[in-house]
């Protein structure tokens, strides 16, 4: 068995039922209206030995957390010939340096 899952908005819903029942075998679909939390955030430029790297900053219970931009992270990563996860990490050293807010 496969399960197919669809996160969709509430007015895409029924277009999206229509081309899983169409272009699938199942005979039923479950569906479920989800809530998303979003915390508040700031986006960043931070300076990385692989080029400028957008993080996102959040805090969460009076811990800030830094997020890079994984487009970001990549396209340095193919730039420089080095693991994805390496910028990663470089971004994420770069954002502790950056003021509180």
């Amino acid at each position: 068995a496969v399960m197919v899952s669809v996160l969709a908005r509430p007015a895409q819903a029924d277009d999206l039922l229509g081309v899983l029942l169409a272009e699938t075998t199942t005979l039923g679909v479950r569906r479920a209206l989800v809530e998303r939390l979003s915390l508040p955030r700031t986006v960043h430029s931070v300076a990385t030995p692989y080029g400028p790297v957008h993080v996102k900053v959040t805090w969460w219970q009076g811990r800030r957390r830094a997020v890079p931009e994984y487009d970001d992270c990549r396209a340095a990563a193919e730039a420089h010939a080095v693991p994805l996860i390496e910028v990663q990490n470089a971004a994420r050293q770069a954002a502790q340096s950056l003021p509180p807010e």
